[in-house]
């Protein structure tokens, strides 16, 4: 039964209907805030920790995009869309990959990553982010189920560490300047989306 769960899993599109079915949005609307942010300050180079199928390219168009992501039928189907030159899409492990060879990005995007991580975990890759990548600002966009249909959302999406906006953010102000960019509800209101961006202050840079 779960080697049948993860195989459905890799059948990106179905994933796609599921969570749209669930939501009552369809998952991609969302990057459309994330590249008007994006967009906002300097993408030239722009580093996507856990971009999945990379969906924030149809929205911003960076110079250099770098997508890192440990689903590979995702990043097939993000090749297969958005591939072009300047688009890199890396199969690796966030947690683990030495993100050095990015030093000088301009911008992170860590989009639907952290409700998968324990709060250290969290803090540590976004340290590491900041170490070794040294972007001038990290945008960090999350969710929090809400209503009758988080537990199916939550079954569904598999985040065992989700968090508020509140929440996320007074956990990283100890590390960064935090802005809370927005905040805003799906159709069906089982989703509490946000975006944060964090700097470095200018005593830890």
């Amino acid at each position: 039964m779960l080697a049948a769960a993860d195989t459905a899993r890799d059948f990106v599109p179905l994933v796609n209907l599921a969570r749209m079915l669930v939501t009552g949005a369809n998952p991609a609307a969302h990057d459309r805030r994330l590249g008007r942010e994006l967009e906002r300050g300097a993408h030239d180079f722009v580093l996507d920790v856990g971009c999945g199928q990379a969906l924030v390219l149809r929205y911003a168009r960076p110079r250099r995009y770098v997508g890192l992501d440990l689903h590979r039928p995702s990043l097939d189907r993000a090749r297969r869309k958005r591939g072009r030159p300047g688009v890199e899409l890396v199969e690796a492990d966030i947690t683990r990959t030495d993100l050095g060879a990015w030093r000088g990005a301009d911008v992170a995007i860590v989009s639907n990553v952290l409700h998968h991580l324990t709060d250290d975990e969290a803090v540590a890759l976004l340290d590491r982010i900041a170490t070794a990548v040294q972007p001038e600002r990290i945008l960090v966009q999350d969710a929090e189920p809400a209503g009758a249909l988080a537990p199916v959302v939550r079954a569904l999406d598999g985040g065992a560490h989700l968090r508020g906006r509140a929440q996320l953010a007074a956990m990283l102000r100890a590390r960064f300047a935090v802005r809370e960019v927005a905040e805003w509800r799906n159709p069906l209101r089982s989703f509490t989306y946000f975006l944060l961006e964090l700097r470095r202050p200018p005593a830890a840079a």
